[in-house]
């Protein structure tokens, strides 16, 4: 983590309350890459905690000991994308990294990329193909591909390597996996009396 803050603008050390951040990050993904079957494992820390920084420090360290680890970093918006993919491409074999989103692709729109350039200061050079995800052990991409391999039940290359789950996905920021909708109290009345008689249907079913 020291070596990724060292390019910090003025250069830096980890503190120690940073160090406790990356130390449960990597309890963390310890026991998350030890489940049977992949589930969530929350690790929170206010703004400016290093979570990025030690998720970034966590997965150099992984892909570049063991040949055979594969890992995602899944980021809300592609300037992080970005940032995530500038930093890992100097800690690991750039062989083994792709990055992918709708402004890394080959056949990004040039509007696009000259208005993240003039909005931002962003500029991306190096892009890849959706295929590259399949075939590369570290990748970073959006939540939004993330939630659309859930959505519609298809292998983008987000959580599988070569169709086989990857060992480690890190989802910076959370994801918005859910939608609310404002409803009135009457509305509210209606859902239990639909379900109440939904349950009551399933009681009295007679069975076989």
């Amino acid at each position: 983590m020291d070596q990724l803050m060292s390019d910090f603008s003025p250069p830096r050390v980890s503190t120690s309350f940073e160090k406790k951040v990356g130390a449960s990050l990597c309890k963390a993904s310890e026991l998350a890459m030890n489940d049977k079957l992949p589930k969530f494992r929350l690790v929170s820390a206010p703004t400016g905690g290093s979570k990025t920084t030690s998720s970034i420090a966590l997965l150099a360290m992984l892909a570049n000991e063991d040949k055979g680890f594969t890992g995602a970093y899944i980021c809300k918006t592609i300037e992080e994308c970005e940032y995530v993919y500038r930093r890992l491409n100097k800690l690991v074999d750039p062989s083994v990294l792709a990055v992918y989103s709708s402004l890394h692709k080959h056949e990004a729109s040039p509007t696009k990329l000259l208005e993240k350039k003039k909005e931002l200061g962003l500029e991306i050079y190096d892009h890849f193909d959706a295929q590259d995800l399949f075939s590369s052990r570290l990748i970073i991409t959006t939540h939004s591909r993330w939630k659309k391999e859930y959505d519609d039940e298809v292998d983008l290359g987000v959580r599988k390597y070569k169709g086989n789950q990857r060992n480690l996905i890190i989802i910076d920021e959370e994801p918005e996996l859910f939608s609310i909708f404002p409803c009135l109290p009457y509305e509210v009345g209606e859902l239990v009396d639909r379900l109440s008689r939904l349950v009551h249907q399933e009681e009295v079913k007679p069975k076989d």
